[in-house]
């Protein structure tokens, strides 16, 4: 039986290209790198900020060494972009309103830095959402277990008690490494081949399909 939802943010709950790019392409144009596009950009993002600007700096064939300074520089535009043209997937409120009601309890583990998922999770979501886990200095990121680990012990559930649901690699390794069950969400930025190879226990196209998979798990 299924007892709680972990999601991915970028690309899963949110769409948010538009607000990583202007805050990247900041960046690279005041080191005069040519800009990324938002196709480029859905291959760098869900490692977290420091590899996004590694990739974006070799993108435009910068021989710059990417160190924290360069991901503060990201940090302080992000500050202010973090919800630039930033909205929920299509029947991602559905969903959310949905496991509610079946009591399903609700959380969100992502890379992206703790303060802006917190701020986008709250101003999209409310408090929907039983428990928000951005990228912390003390917390390995994704595919690490320890985040996903913390959420499901916050719970006190068990991992197999626990879905989740990302649109990546990173995020269906995550979920093996926690030993949790794994939604694909193929309507984010990767696609099911990415998330097939890297072994998403379901697929689903749509936040919907999230739902009919889980209605044989909690119903």
């Amino acid at each position: 039986m299924i007892k709680a939802v972990i999601f991915d943010l970028d690309g899963t709950l949110l769409y948010t290209l538009d607000s990583i790019s202007l805050s990247c392409n900041k960046v690279l144009e005041a080191h005069r790198l040519p800009p990324v596009t938002h196709e480029q950009l859905k291959h760098f993002v869900g490692d977290g900020v420091i590899d996004l600007m590694r990739r974006a700096f070799s993108a435009g064939m910068s021989e710059e060494t990417v160190d924290e300074d360069i991901v503060a520089e990201f940090r302080a535009h992000f500050k202010e972009d973090c919800d630039y043209h930033v909205k929920p997937y299509e029947g991602i409120p559905a969903l959310i309103r949905w496991l509610k009601e079946k009591g399903i309890l609700v959380a969100c583990n992502t890379n992206k830095p703790h303060e802006n998922a917190v701020k986008l999770i709250h101003k999209h979501f409310g408090d929907d959402f039983d428990a928000v886990l951005g990228q912390q200095d003390d917390i390995p990121k994704k595919p690490d277990k320890t985040g996903a680990l913390k959420i499901v012990s916050s719970f006190g559930l068990k991992p197999n008690e626990v879905v989740y649901v990302g649109d990546s690699d990173v995020d269906m390794f995550t979920a093996k490494n926690a030993a949790l069950h794994s939604i694909g969400a193929a309507w984010g930025y990767r696609g099911a081949d990415e998330l097939k190879n890297s072994g998403a226990e379901w697929i689903a196209n749509t936040p919907i399909e999230v739902m009919d998979i889980l209605k044989m798990q909690v119903e």
